[in-house]
């Protein structure tokens, strides 16, 4: 009985190829981050955080977000957007130890922060950290409504 060369040469054919393909592939220039710097510091008895925005002043905002921690009100940190210098820290008056997006409403500039852990959002004051209730968590029970034509299955 004659045996076959041709599958041994094309598996070995195939394994040069997939070897050489495999030698010229080179790191992606995505996860090289080039030269960077710190921006700013957190002070040492902050909490974690979650988070950040910049506001039309070119300050950046930050919040905690440490549901793990005590239950205590978060906190805001507003640092210079140039030097990264910290302005102000304020507590977020009336809000859970879990904020976590922030962001300033695009008509109102009202500084809009996520309470993850109260599921509302808060207007908070950026200078005094003084908050109201912007959007409360919707009532028990409540989810989308859906037309009698279509139900889920």
């Amino acid at each position: 009985m004659k045996t076959s060369r041709r599958l041994p040469r094309l598996a070995a054919l195939t394994f040069a190829g997939v070897a050489g393909l495999l030698a010229t592939i080179t790191p992606a220039a995505a996860w090289d981050r080039g030269n960077v710097e710190t921006f700013a510091v957190l002070p040492a008895d902050a909490r974690k955080i979650e988070g950040l925005t910049v506001g039309n002043d070119g300050n950046v905002y930050v919040s905690t977000f440490d549901p793990a921690g005590p239950a205590v009100p978060s906190e805001l940190f507003v640092f210079n957007g140039n030097n990264g210098h910290l302005i102000r820290r304020v507590t977020i008056a009336g809000s859970s130890n879990a904020t976590l997006g922030l962001a300033f409403h695009p008509s109102t500039h009202q500084l809009l922060v996520i309470d993850f852990g109260a599921a509302k959002v808060l207007n908070v004051n950026p200078n005094t950290g003084a908050s109201t209730v912007f959007m409360p968590p919707p009532a028990a029970g409540a989810g989308p409504a859906f037309s009698q034509s279509w139900k889920p299955r």
